[in-house]
């Protein structure tokens, strides 16, 4: 069984290595949520639920106190990063006096009427580290209603989760602003939202969303699963299962203020499924102490469209831009600039698809003792992002050229006369692909121990596991958890 499990896992790896994805130049990430985590959810207390006989009420309920934490920190950085001629795929935003090649000028997002990139003294290196961290408590029942019909079941399931998600942001090769009212200053600071410049020639407003800083935190019940099956299979040996799914969403929905935002749940939106589930016991003993089971089962769930607010990204000359999100803009009829992100920050309708999450996991009991080794797979499709609206011919980049104030007079921008490229904005100029999360795969391998006081009138459970999830490209992240679980048959 060892040899057999180091040639499943050599095999897993190398499908991995070979499908292996790098994306770049994205806007937001939507990692999978703690509530799809079936190897938490069943490992051990898979021995407790569907018992028979000995009087028992027929529920079961178990609480898991998890901790996960994401390993992959440069290259999902990557994620965040763009590709230029001189750092292919890099975990950085760099910002730069001249040199095409690399992701901003500082003239992009600092603002010098009639100077050349090269005449602005600002300039750093955002290298990109981001971290996800999650802790809480899984809630799970079990319920069977062999007493209305042999076989039926209900099952729910919820996750209280704290997520704190941050971009381990540093700044590197940081030249700070020389003079004026932002002496002192540095790209981080832009990023940050803490760079503006008031009323005259150069007037520009602070980064107010897309903004990368520090860290945050959010604390929510994170979505619910409410199922009601049928065993069409309901022997003592095994069983075979159907159960419909509805998933109601109770966790936060992005805002877009930050990137790499904590979204505890699926973002706002319901969805739909079925779950196959089975189990088979492989072989017991003359005196029934020991025996070993096989548990099989496949979750799949349909996500409903929702409204989020993501950043988008900009599409410049037919090509999109690296970091154009971060551009400054002007609004035609008004004076001033501001960071693309604060206009192109909007509510969106976001289409997740299909998710899949499947398992096989052995388990060896030994009298109260259960010890368990699995599988899981995850999949999530390629999100889809349309632009809910958009005012036409009323933004465009603007061009270094552009004065706010003459003679002390405001001067409004135009689109016509102050734009790079002489043209407003339009609605597919807007890069939406930057804003969705590309398909994921994931896989991991989980084991378990607990002990069950199966002699008590109601058996009470006690267990410990954990699991590693490795990645099938930059688009998900790759973690490790923990989990301890205690769980009451009744």
């Amino acid at each position: 069984m060892k040899k057999m499990m180091k040639h499943l896992l050599a095999a897993l790896l190398c499908v991995s290595a070979s499908h292996a994805t790098t994306h770049t130049n994205k806007t937001f990430l939507m990692p999978r949520a703690p509530l799809r985590d079936k190897a938490m959810e069943l490992s051990t207390w898979h021995t407790q639920i569907n018992k028979k006989g000995d009087g028992l009420f027929g529920g079961s309920l178990q609480a898991t106190g998890f901790y996960q934490s994401s390993t992959n920190q440069a290259d999902t950085g990557r994620y965040f990063g763009a590709e230029s001629a001189t750092t292919t795929k890099d975990n950085t935003i760099e910002v730069v006096q001249a040199a095409a090649a690399n992701d901003l000028f500082n003239t992009n997002i600092y603002h010098s009427a009639g100077n050349t990139s090269s005449d602005v003294a600002f300039a750093g290196t955002m290298r990109l580290n981001p971290r996800r961290d999650i802790w809480g408590v899984r809630f799970d029942y079990y319920q069977d209603f062999d007493k209305i019909l042999n076989g039926l079941f209900f099952k729910a399931s919820t996750v209280v989760a704290g997520v704190h998600t941050s971009m381990h942001e540093t700044l590197e090769n940081s030249t700070p602003i020389a003079s004026g009212d932002n002496a002192g200053k540095t790209v981080a600071d832009f990023f940050a939202g803490n760079l503006s410049q008031g009323l005259g020639v150069n007037q520009q407003a602070a980064l107010a969303y897309a903004k990368i800083d520090k860290g945050h935190h959010t604390t929510d019940l994170a979505d619910i699963d409410l199922n009601l099956g049928y065993n069409f299979v309901n022997k003592k040996n095994w069983h075979l299962g159907l159960a419909f799914t509805l998933m109601i969403p109770t966790g936060n929905t992005p805002r877009g203020e930050f990137v790499f935002e904590p979204v505890s749940g699926h973002g706002g939106s319901w969805a739909v499924g079925g779950i196959l589930d089975s189990a088979f016991t492989l072989w017991k003993s003359d005196n029934k102490n020991k025996n070993l089971s096989l548990s099989l089962a496949v979750d799949y769930r349909f996500l409903f469209e929702n409204t989020q607010r993501r950043t988008l990204g900009l599409i410049q000359g037919g090509e999109v831009t690296p970091h154009g999100q971060y551009f400054l803009m002007g609004k035609n009829g008004v004076s001033g600039l501001f960071p693309a992100a604060n206009i192109t920050t909007r509510d969106v309708e976001v289409e997740p698809g299909s998710q899949v999450e499947a398992i096989a996991a052995l388990a060896f009991n030994c009298c109260n003792w259960t010890f368990d080794i699995g599988y899981n797979l995850y999949y999530q499709d390629r999100e889809a992002v349309k632009v809910k609206s958009w005012q036409e011919e009323t933004y465009a980049v603007a061009h270094n050229d552009y004065q706010a104030v003459v003679n002390n007079l405001p001067v409004a921008f135009s689109v016509t006369n102050d734009s790079v490229l002489g043209t407003a904005v339009s609605i597919t100029d807007l890069n939406t692909k930057g804003a969705e999360t590309p398909s994921q795969l994931s896989h991991k391998l989980y084991g378990g121990i607990s002990y069950a006081f199966n002699h008590w009138s109601n058996p009470l459970m006690f267990g410990l596991g954990g699991g590693f999830e490795w990645k099938d490209s930059n688009a998900i992240l790759e973690q490790w958890s923990l989990w301890g679980k205690t769980g009451i048959s009744f």
